[in-house]
C-alpha cells in the first residue's frame, strides 16, 4: 500500500518493516486462536478477521493496537493510549 498509494521507494517501506520485525514478537496463530476466534464472532458480530485478530491477542495475553473502530469498540486499543 504504502508504495502504490504512496509512491514511496521498496527500499524505504523495507527498512521500516525491517525495524517492526526486529522489534515486534512474532505470533503464529494455532488452533485455540481459531477456537476463540469463532466463539467472539458469535457474542460480537465482528469480521472473521477481526475476530481472529482478537483471538490471537487474547490468547497471546496481549494488546491489541490499532485505529480500526470496529476493532476499538471489542476492545484493541489505540497506539496513543500505549505509548
Amino acid at each position: 500500500m504504502l508504495s502504490k498509494k504512496k509512491n514511496h521507494d521498496r527500499s524505504e517501506i523495507q527498512e521500516v518493516e525491517d525495524d517492526i520485525i526486529g522489534i515486534a514478537d512474532i505470533i503464529i496463530p494455532d488452533s485455540s486462536d481459531f477456537i476463540r476466534a469463532n466463539q467472539l464472532q458469535k457474542e460480537s458480530y465482528a469480521y472473521p478477521l477481526d475476530s481472529i485478530l482478537m483471538a490471537i491477542a487474547t490468547n497471546a495475553d496481549a494488546v491489541l493496537a490499532t485505529f480500526d473502530s470496529e476493532l476499538l469498540d471489542n476492545g484493541a486499543k489505540e497506539p496513543g493510549e500505549l505509548l
